[in-house]
């Protein structure tokens, strides 16, 4: 079959049958669940592109100026996290 579109701009074969919303919907949900995320920080920290997530959005931050690291008040006590 002669094709008058540029190879470039083709998202999928001719001969290919057509696919449905319903069937590209049920591809999506396939997709999306087959990507876990850690249950701890255990193992966010032991995954090295969860480590890698957490560096490039640190990196945001401070390009952002969200915060700024200040020094302790001596009369003040830091607390903690769950």
């Amino acid at each position: 079959m002669k094709s008058h579109h540029p190879q470039e701009q083709i998202i999928r074969e001719v001969k290919d049958a057509v696919r449905t919303r319903s069937l590209l919907r049920t591809q999506a949900q396939i997709a999306l669940l087959s990507q876990t995320e850690p249950r701890t920080t255990d193992e966010a920290l032991s995954d090295e592109s969860w480590v890698q997530a957490m560096q490039e959005k640190l990196g945001q931050f401070q390009k952002n100026d969200v915060w700024k690291l200040v020094p302790m008040p001596k009369d003040r006590t830091i607390i903690g996290t769950k």
